[in-house]
């Protein structure tokens, strides 16, 4: 076995002697006559095929500093050691193909080899090809190069064909390069186009073809994504797995309280947060702040969706405004279910960890939250019940009160009238100043028989094609009634957007929910529904007495006295002050301008120009911001 072992590494020459001796040709020089034959007919081919085939041999430097970044280290292979050149060797290789000799190949690196001995013939061998027009490219390093000095790196390129690059290819980034762009685009908050730009700029002359080191905009701005979701701990590719790998481990452990996911149907999608120092700060306000109030809202446009034909994803936000009119963000859901149901869920999520059920509670007209909030926060069995409850004890046949007193924020109130198509127009804006004024006045109503009087004037006034005075001097029953309005709304003023006669129909994401509902009590024979068209019965007697009046009435509108009698008038526990004397609780004016305070941030200040961002991304994001906004608020006087 010693002397097999000599012979067949040819020592001191003992194997070239014995093949020489017996006239038998070598295997390597056999190997290499077959290359040779190989590469030639290869060449010969393809000098047929492509007449434009072309070789290149010249040498690339390398600074010592970039030298140093990939010059081979010794490495542990199972249980040898080995010599490799370190991570991102043909990134920089490609670079300077390129910046130094305009090399157009795509250039695949499929190999290098290091022998550290003194006898073998190159330092560094490396093997690569170009993925577009498959030239085979060798390089070396001949001697292991002293520190400090240039290194150069001999380039030979065999079977080049123009003719078949696209210009369109690009290598792969991947590796440190891949990190390192993708941080210098977040560092410097640079756009994918804009670093093309100036890359170009840095590696391309006027009319040459595009590099084949620079990526496409796509791939920039997925590496950038990727290195994003990688500084914020997003491991895996489903948000939904990194949600609850948040909920488990890191700083979000504790804050992330239900993830509900079906993979068959995306509409169920949610996710509840709050966190532990949103639950302390709420319990310390709601317990100093008997007179402090929580506002519900939800507003979309935070969160992408994965595909244009998935639900709209909202964020569900809970305000609690304490007696110093300090408003905290306290509970979140992210939901693409909208349904009342599953917002009563949310709301008994945050019963179920010991909240206590706010005293007072603000929202919008929108339909899902209305009836989650009567459901869980006034222990009704739904709005409906709530509504039912309300007028028993207006009239006197009930006393017991919900637990929880509801009531609409003005704001939605008038925005949502005021975009009535009736009332729409500019022929029509001196009405419904007048319109919007008298429904104001109505908000304020504490009264049960001063608010029926009135509701009933504005259905007499709207459905009377006349005022002034009858053909004996009397005034109508029109004129009388308008009269007292403008005594009601004598001094008052609207918002200046409202004055001017401009309505934004996007104003509000929920006010047309109200305006879209089906008749939610009108479709029961419910006291409310009795009571309203008892009012319009009424009004409309009294109207058709004004049929002979002197003045014809400007503020005739019978349509909108439809919509009022049917979207407003059977629902006035909710949006007027009648219920306030009972419960005794709430203020004149209701508003949830917190929570759209809260919204107007986030958009447009913390995180302007980033939504909508990835749900688990997103989530953090908006845990970080929540607990920097509860620090200032968190102080004790």
């Amino acid at each position: 076995k010693h002397v097999y072992t000599i012979v067949n590494q040819n020592r001191n020459g003992y194997k070239d002697e014995i093949l020489k001796a017996f006239k038998i040709q070598n295997n390597e020089e056999q190997e290499q006559d077959i290359s040779n034959y190989s590469m030639n007919t290869t060449s010969s081919t393809n000098h047929e095929n492509s007449k434009e085939a072309e070789s290149k041999n010249f040498h690339i430097i390398l600074s010592p500093e970039q030298w140093a970044v990939i010059k081979p280290l010794r490495k542990l292979y199972g249980r040898r050691f080995k010599y490799t050149m370190q991570s991102g060797w043909t990134d920089i290789i490609a670079e300077k193909l390129w910046t130094q000799h305009k090399l157009s190949c795509v250039i695949s690196f499929k190999k290098h080899d290091v022998s550290c001995s003194s006898s073998a013939r190159n330092f560094i061998s490396i093997i690569g090809h170009c993925k577009e027009c498959d030239a085979l490219l060798h390089g070396t390093i001949q001697k292991e190069p002293p520190n400090n000095v240039d290194v150069i790196i001999y380039i030979s390129i065999k079977h080049i064909r123009q003719e078949e690059h696209s210009n369109r290819k690009a290598r792969h980034l991947r590796g440190k390069r891949r990190e390192m762009i993708a941080d210098a685009l977040i560092r410097e908050r640079k756009d994918a186009i804009t670093y093309r730009r100036e890359e170009a700029k840095r590696l391309k002359e006027f009319g040459e073809p595009n590099p084949p080191i620079l990526p496409s905009s796509a791939i920039l701005r997925k590496a950038k994504e990727q290195r994003l979701l990688q500084q914020h701990n997003l491991v895996f590719a489903n948000p939904a797995l990194n949600l609850l790998n948040n909920a488990k481990y890191g700083k979000y452990a504790g804050s992330i309280h239900n993830i509900a996911l079906n993979f068959h149907n995306s509409s169920e999608f949610s996710v509840i947060y709050w966190s532990p120092e949103q639950e302390l700060l709420y319990k310390m306000k709601h317990k100093s702040s008997p007179g402090g109030f929580m506002t519900i809202d939800a507003s979309g446009g935070f969160v992408k969706k994965s595909s244009p034909q998935e639900p709209p994803i909202f964020l569900y936000q809970c305000m609690f405004v304490d007696d110093d009119n300090i408003s905290i963000p306290v509970f979140q859901m992210i939901s693409a279910d909208h349904k009342a149901m599953h917002i009563a869920y949310f709301l008994r999520k945050i019963i179920s960890r010991g909240m206590a059920i706010p005293h007072t509670v603000v929202s919008d007209f929108g339909w899902a939250i209305l009836i989650a909030m009567a459901e869980v926060f006034a222990k009704c069995s739904d709005l409906r019940d709530y509504l039912q409850i309300c007028y028993g004890i207006l009239v006197g046949r009930m006393h017991t009160l919900p637990y929880c007193y509801i009531r609409l924020d003005v704001s939605h109130i008038i925005a949502m009238v005021a975009k009535w198509s009736c009332l729409k127009g500019k022929d029509k804006i001196l009405v419904r100043r007048y319109i919007m004024r008298c429904v104001g006045q109505v908000y304020q109503m504490s009264s049960f028989k001063h608010l029926e009087y009135t509701l009933e004037s504005i259905l007499i006034l709207t459905l009377s094609e006349y005022v002034g005075s009858a053909e004996n001097g009397e005034p109508l029953p029109s004129e009388i009634r308008r009269r007292q309005l403008d005594e009601i709304i004598k001094g008052t003023s609207l918002p200046s957007e409202l004055d001017s006669g401009e309505i934004d129909d996007a104003a509000d994401e929920q006010t047309d929910n109200a305006n879209d509902v089906d008749d939610y009590l009108n479709s029961s024979d419910s006291d409310w529904s009795s009571w309203s068209t008892t009012l319009l019965h009424t009004a409309t007697q009294l109207a058709s007495e004004s049929r002979n009046g002197c003045t014809i009435n400007a503020c005739y509108n019978p349509e909108f006295a439809k919509l009022f009698k049917t979207r407003l008038i059977p629902y006035v526990p909710l949006w007027t002050g009648v219920m306030r004397g009972h419960f005794q609780r709430g203020q004149v004016i209701a508003t949830s301008s917190s929570v759209e305070s809260n919204f107007a941030d986030l958009k447009q200040r913390a995180f302007k120009g980033q939504l909508p961002m990835r749900v688990d991304k997103f989530v953090q994001k908006h845990l970080d911001y929540l607990d920097r906004c509860i620090k200032l608020t968190s102080s004790k006087k």
